[in-house]
């Protein structure tokens, strides 16, 4: 979830325990689709591959719109 956060994909604010099923698939659907990857809202070994790799700290949000 902090990923997401970090790098615009989740914009809620608030406690990781008050964030909905529905807001955690939505963000990484928006990741997936940014990726390239299949738009499954689930976090799956591609997903969690290109979320581990090195990344600058930028938000890729601004690029979906």
């Amino acid at each position: 979830v902090s990923y997401l956060r970090q790098f615009g994909y989740l914009t809620t604010s608030g406690a990781e325990s008050q964030l909905t099923t529905e807001a955690i698939s939505s963000a990484l659907k928006r990741f997936q689709r940014m990726f390239g990857l299949p738009q499954t809202g689930v976090m799956d070994e591609r997903t969690a591959a290109l979320m581990a790799k090195p990344r600058c700290g930028v938000k890729d949000e601004p690029i979906l719109r």
